[in-house]
């Protein structure tokens, strides 16, 4: 499997084995909470990211997930930021229902 590199090289993914969405299925909702989320993330994260959300298509928006979620933390502590990264999850599961986000959990 090869891997290709997301945001800044920090990030790879795999070029293959990725799940596909219906064709057809919306990206826009969960690109525009991530938008929103961006908005709460420190400077030094938000312009790579910003710029990688607005070109990804679906599969690889569960994928910048994982950067988000580090900036997230780094403004809002790790509880919070999974709280919000599970909301962005909801939002992604319902315009695709196998997507490889993670399992909802019970967060205190």
């Amino acid at each position: 499997m090869r891997w290709q590199p997301l945001v800044n090289g920090r990030l790879a993914a795999p070029v293959e084995g990725v799940p596909v969405p219906a064709v057809g299925t919306d990206a826009e909702p969960a690109r525009q909470a991530m938008r929103l989320l961006l908005e709460e993330v420190p400077a030094a994260y938000a312009g790579p990211l910003g710029r990688a959300i607005a070109a990804a298509d679906l599969p690889m928006l569960c994928l910048l997930r994982k950067p988000l979620l580090e900036a997230l933390v780094a403004r809002h502590g790790e509880l919070e930021g999974l709280r919000r990264v599970m909301r962005l999850d909801f939002l992604i599961r319902q315009s695709w229902p196998d997507a490889p986000v993670s399992r909802p959990i019970e967060l205190e």
